[in-house]
């Protein structure tokens, strides 16, 4: 619980911090931790198809609908499953249900900006929260 709160409060900051531009920039960036020249190489190669990946990257999107989805049903599987198999309460049923869901949707992201192919989007992250609140709400009303 607390990691994920400070997870949070750590990644709204940053997001605070952050004007338009310097956010494009970041956005188009890739997070692969490589060498200096390899990734001088990398970026200048892949920098034009990055560049179109993220212009194409659009709010309404048949992919944003997978997020939305996938992390709807992860925290309904996971808070069911955790209150039901693991014996939590519904606080902890919560949070490892959030935190797990969070956790594969940021890690999904990592992976697609690690592909020359594919980005790290943050329209993708919006739609895997909204996923992961209208589950807590719906889930709210029941005894779950």
């Amino acid at each position: 619980m607390k990691l994920i709160s400070l997870f949070v409060l750590i990644s709204t900051l940053v997001g605070l911090g952050l004007d338009a531009e310097t956010l494009h920039a970041q956005y188009r960036k890739s997070l692969l931790p490589i060498s200096a020249s390899a990734r001088h190489t990398a970026m200048s190669h892949n920098h034009t198809s990055k560049e179109h990946i993220y212009q194409a990257d659009k709010w309404f999107a048949s992919d944003k609908v997978k997020h939305f989805s996938a992390s709807f049903l992860l925290v309904v599987m996971g808070k069911i499953g955790s209150k039901e198999l693991l014996k939590f309460d519904r606080a902890a049923s919560s949070t490892s249900a959030v935190g797990s869901a969070l956790l594969i949707g940021f890690a999904k992201e990592v992976i697609d900006d690690l592909n020359p192919n594919n980005i790290f989007s943050l329209k993708d992250l919006a739609a895997d929260l909204l996923g992961i609140m209208l589950a807590i709400l719906l889930l709210s009303l029941t005894t779950y």
